[in-house]
């Protein structure tokens, strides 16, 4: 391990960070720069624009990952419920979101196993019927505050059971 080196010549990784071991802290003088996300307004992007801030960043900073999130899993909301229209690359075989996708109180996990269409859905480990070869239902007074959902697509529905 002792051979990584930064690649970088304009120093933006700091020395030692590919060795580093244990946490990262955002607000280490060290490392700060390696999390800047703010805009590039001030002197020409050489300086923080809120430079007494432990981190730097801009709401706009979120929109790509949050287009890939919605990307992923179309989202149709209505009056009752949210269906799902999931759009997942075919190379992908697995999928597991770590975070919750919200709907009012609701917090809804999303996983995939497979690739095609929609074959098998469950809902917090049990079979959910609501659901055709490319969206799934989901009514906000059926499901519980936290859900975890796996759809199985393609031929992984042999496997499923």
């Amino acid at each position: 391990m002792d051979d990584l080196r930064s690649t970088d010549d304009h120093g933006v990784l700091p020395p030692g960070l590919l060795r580093r071991r244990g946490p990262v802290d955002a607000t280490d003088p060290e490392i700060r720069p390696v999390f800047r996300l703010d805009n590039p307004l001030v002197d020409f992007g050489n300086a923080v624009y809120q430079p007494n801030e432990p981190i730097n960043l801009c709401y706009d900073s979120f929109g790509a990952p949050a287009a890939l999130v919605r990307g992923l899993f179309e989202y149709v909301y209505r009056a009752d419920g949210l269906t799902l229209i999931p759009h997942i690359p075919p190379r992908i075989r697995r999928l597991q979101q770590d975070f919750p996708i919200r709907f009012g109180r609701k917090q809804i996990y999303l996983a995939t196993v497979g690739s095609g269409p929609i074959a098998a859905v469950t809902l917090n480990g049990k079979p959910w019927q609501r659901f055709g070869p490319r969206t799934v239902d989901l009514i906000y007074d059926e499901i519980p505050d936290e859900s975890v959902i796996v759809l199985a697509l393609g031929s992984t529905r042999r496997w499923w059971r």
